[in-house]
C-alpha cells in the first residue's frame, strides 16, 4: 500500500512537471514589459521631452533676439517685424533689410504684392543679394521663407549677422580660421580675466561679466560692477544693459530676463 501511494504522489508530480500551465508564460505574461523595461522606456521618454523643450526654449530666446535685431536694422526704412516666419513671405521687408546691412540697392522688386509668384520673385532677389555678397546660404530657397519655415529664418537671419555685423576677416591662406565664437571667447577672457568666463551662455547669467565688459569698453560707466551681488541677476543685467544703452548706444536686442535665463543660447549672445 505504501508503495502504491508513492507511485500516485510521483505521478501526479510528473503530471504537474508535464503541465505548460504550470511552467510556462501566458501569452499576456509575454507580452508585459519586464520593470526594468518600463523604467528604462520612461527614463527615455522624459530625456527625450526634456531635450524637446530645452529645445524650443532655445528658438524662443533666438527668435525674440534675431527679430529685435532686425528691428534695429529696419529702423530708417520705417518696417518692423512682428513675426519672423511671417514678416517675410512676401521679400518686401527682407529686401529691405539686405539693402540696409549691404548699402546697395537690389533693384526693381514687387512692392504691392498680390499673389505667391511675385513673393517667389521678391524673395528670390533677396537671396540672389546676399549670396553675392558671399553669404553662405545652405538649404534655404525662397519657397522655405515664403512658408515661414522658421527653423531656416533663423538660419538665415544668423547668416546675416555673421556677415553683416560678426564678420570675422581672417587671412584666406590661413588653414586654421577661428570662428566667431572663439574669436570672441578669446577677446573677452583676454579683457576681464577676474570674471572667468568660459562660454556664451551661462557664465553671464549673473548680469556681473556685462557690466564688466561695459565697464571696460568705456572705462568709469559701471565701476561698481566689482561689488554687485551675483545673486540679484536681474538687476544686474538692467544695469549693464541700459548703461550700455545709455552710454554706447548698443540697442537691447536681448531682453535683461533673456541673459539671466538658463536657456540663455550662444547665438543668441553673439
Amino acid at each position: 500500500m505504501e508503495e502504491q501511494g508513492k507511485e500516485k504522489m510521483d505521478d501526479r508530480l510528473s503530471s504537474i512537471g508535464d503541465s505548460s500551465e504550470a511552467i510556462t508564460l501566458s501569452d499576456e505574461e509575454k507580452s508585459t514589459p519586464s520593470l526594468d523595461s518600463h523604467t528604462s522606456n520612461d527614463a527615455a521618454l522624459r530625456f527625450s521631452t526634456t531635450m524637446a523643450e530645452q529645445a524650443q526654449k532655445w528658438a524662443k530666446i533666438q527668435q525674440k533676439t534675431f527679430t529685435n535685431w532686425c528691428n534695429d536694422n529696419l529702423k530708417e526704412s520705417g518696417t518692423t517685424v512682428q513675426d519672423l516666419a511671417k514678416d517675410l513671405e512676401d521679400g518686401i521687408v527682407l529686401i529691405k533689410l539686405v539693402e540696409t546691412l549691404s548699402g546697395r540697392k537690389v533693384g526693381r522688386y514687387h512692392r504691392k504684392v498680390k499673389n505667391k509668384p511675385q513673393k517667389l520673385e521678391n524673395v528670390a532677389k533677396a537671396l540672389k543679394a546676399i549670396a553675392n555678397d558671399t553669404v553662405q546660404l545652405v538649404n534655404i530657397g525662397n519657397e522655405d521663407i515664403v512658408n515661414g519655415n522658421l527653423k531656416l529664418i533663423l538660419g538665415l537671419i544668423w547668416r546675416l549677422i555673421l556677415t553683416y555685423q560678426i564678420k570675422v576677416k581672417t587671412d584666406s591662406s590661413d588653414k586654421h580660421k577661428a570662428s566667431a565664437k572663439s574669436l570672441m571667447m578669446t577677446w573677452i577672457q583676454s579683457i576681464m580675466p577676474a570674471c572667468r568666463v568660459r562660454n556664451l551662455n551661462k557664465d553671464w547669467n549673473t548680469g556681473i561679466p556685462l557690466c564688466a565688459l561695459v565697464d571696460h569698453i568705456q572705462p568709469g560707466v559701471c565701476p561698481q560692477w566689482t561689488s554687485l551681488d551675483s545673486r540679484n541677476r536681474l538687476n544686474n543685467a538692467r544695469l549693464g544693459m541700459n548703461i550700455a544703452e545709455e552710454k554706447l548706444g548698443v540697442p537691447q536686442v536681448l531682453s535683461p530676463e533673456d541673459l539671466i535665463s538658463p536657456e540663455l543660447d550662444d547665438l543668441s549672445m553673439l
